[in-house]
């Protein structure tokens, strides 16, 4: 039997972000680096299709929903990385003899995918798995990280508990709720030990007093766009301040403390688990964080180096860097059943 074709299939964008197309463009690096031949179906968003190219996997345009005609993906192993309801997708690929990874998501879509992987560590296993009959993986372990990540954490800088303090703001490849120009108003200049460094993702919206922001050179401020590897900036900073996503777990695998803020109130439990963990400061939903808090929780982190010290410590020893292997070590177990 011939070779099964790998098929990602994830989107990207303004409003849904980055973080899919970023998780699985680890994963197939990672298959590329053991001679899986993989491509990509991607929704039509200009940055999510630019994302893709840059990175030199094959790919198609796409649309992910319930409408979407499956035929022309036959005897594939698909894997789809969306929290959307997907089951008449799913469905149509197992008619056409397609094997289903499905990552991510809690619809009932997962009671049909052959495998199911919830690569976090703050997945609470409390949905019902009645007539499942594939296989669930999930927690710190299967979270895939670049092998930047894996080089910056072996080549770190010396202590970052001694001033200036240098504070990453990263909200991912998107700002849907315009959270970076709320952390700047808040941390500029509130401490004069402080040092901010502030990435704009490819899918923000444009925003009028970020970009003045930068052409006034706020001190003590710098800020950068195109950043396609965000592993130095995390290996040089102190704490860095986030939404939820992966960007937690980059930073916690190099130990670097997050403070972490909701784009939306469905991830308050998320944040809440965060904190939990020991590998950063929980703020919850964005609506409901002020200036104050955020300046508090970010200054609790520079002030208290033990505390900082056990975060770093936590993160580090939670993740091991070998996620994306394990999710390739999967998918090629599938393609041997198939074969």
């Amino acid at each position: 039997m011939r070779d099964r074709q790998i098929i990602i299939w994830a989107e990207g964008g303004g409003q849904i972000g980055m973080g899919h197309l970023s998780r699985c463009a680890v994963i197939a690096e990672k298959m590329r680096s053991v001679n899986l031949p993989v491509s990509f179906l991607v929704n039509d968003d200009p940055s999510a299709v630019q994302w893709i190219s840059d990175r030199g996997f094959e790919w198609r345009v796409v649309a992910m929903n319930a409408d979407t005609d499956a035929r022309e993906t036959k005897d594939a192993i698909v894997l789809i990385d969306t929290k959307k309801p997907v089951e008449r997708l799913v469905e149509s690929l197992k008619q056409n003899g397609c094997m289903v990874v499905l990552i991510d998501n809690v619809t009932v879509a997962r009671l049909q995918a052959d495998v199911v992987i919830y690569p976090t560590a703050t997945f609470m296993n409390g949905l019902r798995w009645d007539g499942f009959s594939g296989r669930l993986y999930h927690g710190a372990e299967y979270i895939p990280l670049s092998e930047s990540y894996i080089e910056a954490r072996k080549h770190l800088p010396g202590a970052r508990t001694v001033p200036p303090y240098q504070v990453l703001v990263t909200m991912g490849g998107s700002d849907p709720n315009g959270l970076t120009k709320r952390v700047v108003s808040a941390l500029v200049g509130f401490r004069e030990d402080v040092r901010l460094t502030v990435v704009i993702g490819p899918a923000f919206p444009r925003d009028v007093q970020v970009e003045s922001a930068e052409r006034r050179g706020l001190a003590a401020t710098r800020f950068l766009r195109n950043v396609h590897n965000l592993a130095p900036l995390l290996a040089g900073s102190h704490i860095v301040v986030t939404a939820v996503g992966t960007t937690i777990y980059e930073a916690a695998f190099i130990g670097v403390p997050s403070v972490v803020i909701g784009n939306y109130a469905s991830d308050k439990q998320d944040v809440a688990r965060i904190e939990r963990l020991g590998i950063g400061v929980g703020l919850g939903y964005f609506e409901d964080v002020d200036d104050a808090r955020l300046r508090e929780a970010v200054g609790s982190l520079v002030v208290d180096a033990a505390r900082h010290r056990r975060m770093s410590n936590q993160g580090r020893s939670l993740i091991d860097g070998r996620g994306a292997s394990r999710i390739v070590a999967i998918i090629q177990q599938l393609t041997a059943e198939g074969n």
